[in-house]
């Protein structure tokens, strides 16, 4: 039958699936190990020598949503960390980007992100989950970048009247900006 190979040329990495991680680390204690050793094997086979997207590339360059949204492969990783097929520069490749990302390019001081809202809670989906196994393993990056004082950006563009409206720029703002996923529950 047909055999699954990630492709490796491909730096967006659409083929690498978080959610299978994230179903696999929850149902880990329930699943027998044969079944634990055909998943593991499918998720080591989509991560193996893999990078999130924005590894590597020049400080400046790592400003949009692409770079945070791509760290779904960092989170298939990290499902089967410790056991066979897990390959440990997928995560640790990525915390610098992170750490750029969030320190100035993609991320002010002031919490302002360089795009608007909907982009950047649209990067921020795997970006923010990526960023709680960071601080899991001892770098804290929601108290060491300007990521924490992006959700009270957030906040500050809320409009008082109107439940879900968010002032921004651009596609932004408006109703329904993404600002409600899962890029700010962490």
């Amino acid at each position: 039958g047909a055999t699954y190979e990630p492709d490796l040329d491909n730096a967006l990495c659409h083929d690498a699936n978080a959610d299978l991680g994230l179903a696999y680390d929850f149902l880990h204690p329930f699943m027998t190990e044969a079944d634990r050793a055909l998943v593991r094997t499918l998720l080591a086979r989509m991560t193996a020598e893999r990078q999130a997207y924005g590894v590597g590339m020049s400080p400046a360059a790592v400003s949009t949503n692409w770079r945070t949204h791509h760290d779904h492969i960092v989170i298939a990783a990290l499902a089967i960390e410790g056991e066979a097929g897990y390959d440990a520069a997928v995560y640790e490749t990525n915390i610098e980007k992170l750490r750029s990302f969030n320190s100035a390019y993609g991320v002010t001081s002031s919490g302002l992100p360089h795009e608007g809202l909907a982009y950047f809670a649209f990067g921020m989906h795997w970006g923010a989950l990526s960023m709680l196994a960071t601080a899991r393993r001892g770098d804290n990056l929601f108290e060491t970048t300007h990521y924490y004082r992006s959700l009270h950006y957030a906040l500050r563009e809320t409009a008082p009247w109107a439940e879900g409206y968010v002032f921004g720029h651009g596609d932004g703002g408006g109703w329904s900006t993404g600002t409600g996923a899962s890029s700010f529950y962490t």
